[in-house]
């Protein structure tokens, strides 16, 4: 199943690891354990570094498969296997008597690759459980990595059907019929690149210094294929524009698809029409500097026989509004179940329309007659949610995240809470020409009898394969993925709670060093990219390495809080809200007699870099050290920087900045823009960079140059926004474990190859007092009286606060 069971939530957080006994006899864990760690790995490519991996059970009941992922330091790459098992051998260890043996996976496909893309994705079971199809990102010689793949399961022969000059993002593959649609990227390189001269237009910066370079906002392109006759794939509708996922549904009799297509322009009576789109993010990208292109999607059907596609309707998706996208054909492929799209408003009921403009639904679609069937309801989220959608009773306020038909017709709609928990699914079946929702016990009465498989996993206990047998009731782990971390040293990990200043609560995972003593105070690191209660606290949130080493921190005698921080990029008023959460921590943590406020570290990434970058800048509280990693800045260079860009957009910076650099907005820019303050930065700051081209960043660290500022500035040559490739998580990683051991222990390491590192450090050293005092005179003197007033208001409101 795809999403955590109740009683495998329950267990893997009772469960308690082998790695949290007694820690005296057991060996530190290092970066090097955390890269060779073997992990599960999910199949969907577009979330597989922010999703727990599923586990893929094939129709027949008879065959499970997962993917693993092992970093290898020694070569550089990566080592993947896709693991076949037999689900009579899991209940068989379920209801053996002994412990037993556990169950062995067969390894169907074993790859090795330096590349910084999961080898298999998107992995679908096809004739019945006799093979399976995957994208297989691989690096044979002369074919181009992203290609779709079957394996024959029982000879585990290998066949490649596609040999498309680009990689195939997404594909669906009916084996019967031999139907092959798939998309795949387009290059978007700018045809006058050879040119010995060319106008600018509307481009990026980096298609200007590069004329080869691609831009990542993506062109692709439907295909069909018939593998039968192996002709050539033959193109399908127009060049759509995006970056967001582009799956593809086949009908069971492979006769038409559900795709996901873009408007080349954003029609006006969905801008003016669905309430979301009147957001102010929504209204800075659509009337911005940039060709809108990708940022509204609609369900469309292709006709396989002829090669047509169309628009289901004349309306978005809640893509990443209300939840993620998906689709359920029922098995006479006649009609299609469609999940969080928005339905047309050229209705005359004026309720109806309403509603239409404010929710999302669940319908079913019928193909030949265009017969449209509600089915469930969602409203629209966060800031895009509206005072009136939210008063609909029968709306669900939960994030839409799937769909499963079952085989005995109930149709399940997949959710997860606010803080991204599984929530029980709501349930429907279809009868007598309606879609009708579970009442009391309903669909447990036809409940299958077949094998429950989950992953689970804790903040104390490393992610596993689980399994249920509903027949007998038993459960247990089936899976013992890391068996050589019973030999090391792991910090007790805690979940904390607290409050600010504003009475806003905070949550928390708090590692403590395996070796923690109380009365001691220790260095505190504060990771700032989110916070999941339920997933294993090793490196960072989401399965995202880059700076984020808690373990191996930990076995520094250091302690270190996995906290919540922005999922996009904050607003003035966000990032006030961040600084306030960093603070009231350390407060707390201090007040406990478990750190020393004089040592606290941060570590930010992507958007959780621009909080860090506020609170360095503007709290009055000393951080020691600080890490930042491929992030976002909000200064005049990356302003210009979103030029040309989809988004976030010119536009949407002036919001996030409360002005413009002209004018009017001349005193807030001036006021707002990090750049122009950074005479106050007083924390030695390591900033990486991982995508390509002109990072914002730069300005930073060429102004903190200028200062005289501790700092250092790395650049990971063709690594990911998400590193993958071991020697890049080594470099991030075991460099922000040697940075913070030197800021807040004084240590160093005594290996003599990081020799030269180590001078160059007791250089920045010495520039720190100089650094620090010159700090404190620039906050003094460029403190506004607007800031004083805000500080003493908020004092004041705590102080008069009801306890």
């Amino acid at each position: 199943m795809r999403y955590l069971l109740s009683f495998l939530a329950l267990w893997a957080v009772s469960s308690t690891p082998c790695a949290l006994a007694e820690t005296s006899d057991r060996r530190a864990f290092t970066v090097a354990d955390s890269i060779g760690m073997i992990r599960l790995v999910a199949p969907d490519a577009a979330t597989a570094s922010f999703i727990p991996a599923e586990i893929e059970t094939s129709p027949d009941g008879r065959f499970f498969v997962i993917a693993t992922r092992r970093g290898n330091l020694e070569t550089g790459k990566n080592d993947y296997i896709l693991h076949l098992y037999r689900t009579e051998d899991a209940r068989a260890y379920l209801n053996a008597a002994d412990d037993g043996r556990l169950p062995v996976g067969k390894p169907l496909v074993t790859v090795s690759t330096s590349l910084n893309e999961t080898a298999f994705q998107n992995i679908v079971w096809l004739d019945e459980g006799a093979a399976l199809g995957f994208i297989g990102w691989f690096e044979e010689h002369g074919v181009t990595p992203g290609q779709v793949y079957t394996v024959d399961v029982p000879s585990g022969q290998l066949t490649r059907l596609t040999d498309h000059p680009r990689p195939v993002t997404d594909f669906a593959l009916n084996l019967e019929s031999g139907t092959l649609v798939f998309v795949s990227t387009l290059s978007t390189r700018r045809k006058d690149r050879d040119q010995a001269y060319y106008l600018a237009g509307v481009r990026h910066i980096n298609g200007i210094v590069n004329p080869a370079w691609e831009n990542p906002y993506k062109a692709f392109q439907y295909y069909i294929q018939d593998i039968e006759g192996e002709t050539e794939a033959k193109a399908v509708g127009d060049i759509y524009r995006g970056i967001f996922p582009t799956p593809i549904w086949l009908a069971p009799d492979g006769g038409h698809a559900v795709v996901l297509t873009t408007k080349k322009e954003p029609p006006r009576h969905w801008v003016e029409g669905y309430q979301y789109l009147q957001s102010s993010y929504y209204r800075t990208i659509l009337s911005g500097e940039s060709t809108p292109q990708g940022v509204l999607r609609q369900f469309s059907l292709i006709d396989v026989a002829n090669g047509k596609i169309r628009p289901i309707f004349d309306a978005p998706v809640g893509m990443f509004v209300s939840g993620y996208i998906d689709a359920a054909w029922l098995p006479d492929s006649r009609s299609v179940v469609l999940g969080n799209t928005a339905l047309p408003l050229d209705v005359e009921d004026v309720d109806e329309k309403r509603r239409r403009s404010q929710v999302f639904f669940t319908v079913e679609y019928h193909v030949a007659t265009g017969r449209v069937m509600k089915i469930d309801q969602h409203d629209s989220r966060k800031n895009y949610r509206s005072a009136a959608a939210a008063d609909y009773d029968d709306v669900s306020r939960n994030m839409f995240m799937g769909l499963s038909l079952r085989k005995d017709g109930w149709l399940e709609i997949l959710e997860v809470d606010e803080r991204r928990q599984d929530v029980p699914p709501r349930r429907f079946k279809r009868g007598n020409g309606a879609w009708v929702a579970e009442q009391g016990s309903a669909a447990a009465e036809t409940a299958s009898q077949d094998l429950i498989l989950a992953v689970v996993q804790s903040l104390e206990s490393a992610p596993e394969v689980a399994a249920r047998d509903p027949s007998s009731g038993r459960e247990r782990t089936i899976t013992d993925l890391n068996p050589q971390f019973r030999k090391l040293a792991f910090g007790k990990v805690d979940i904390r709670e607290w409050q600010d200043r504003t009475r806003r609560i905070w949550r928390g995972g708090l590692v403590y060093p395996p070796s923690f003593k109380e009365g001691t105070r220790y260095p505190l690191v504060i990771q700032a990219h989110g916070f999941l209660a339920h997933e294993f606290l090793v490196d960072g949130p989401y399965q995202v390495a880059g700076p984020f080493a808690a373990q191996a921190l930990a076995n520094r005698d250091m302690v270190v809080l996995q906290m919540a921080s922005p999922g996009a990029l904050p607003s003035i008023e966000e990032r006030s809200i961040y600084q306030n959460g960093f603070e009231a921590a350390i407060d707390l943590l201090h007040d406990t007699g478990l750190i020393d406020r004089e040592r606290v570290g941060l570590i930010g990434w992507s958007a959780s870099g621009v909080a860090v970058q506020h609170m360095l800048l503007q709290s009055p509280y000393p951080t020691k050290a600080a890490v930042v990693a491929d992030a976002f800045n909000f200064g005049l260079l990356g302003y210009v920087n979103q030029f040309g860009s989809l988004q976030p957009g010119m536009g949407f910076i002036e919001d996030m900045i409360g002005g413009y650099p002209w004018g009017d907005g001349l005193d807030s820019w001036v006021a707002n823009n990090p750049e122009l303050h950074l005479d106050r930065m007083r924390t030695p700051l390591r900033y990486e960079q991982y995508a390509g081209g002109l990072s914002s960043w730069w300005s930073i660290y060429t102004v903190l140059k200028r200062l005289g500022k501790p700092v250092e500035y790395y650049v990971f040559r063709d690594a990911a926004h998400v590193l993958v490739k071991p020697e890049h998580i080594y470099a991030s990683q075991q460099g922000t474990v040697d940075w913070f051991a030197f800021w807040l222990n004084g240590e160093e390491d005594p290996n003599p190859a990081k020799a030269d590192q180590y001078a160059r450090w007791r250089t920045l050293r010495a520039q720190q007092p100089a650094s620090e005092a010159a700090a404190v005179k620039a906050r003094q003197r460029h403190k506004p009286e607007a800031r004083r007033r805000a500080d003493d208001d908020a004092l004041v409101t705590e102080r008069d606060a009801p306890r």
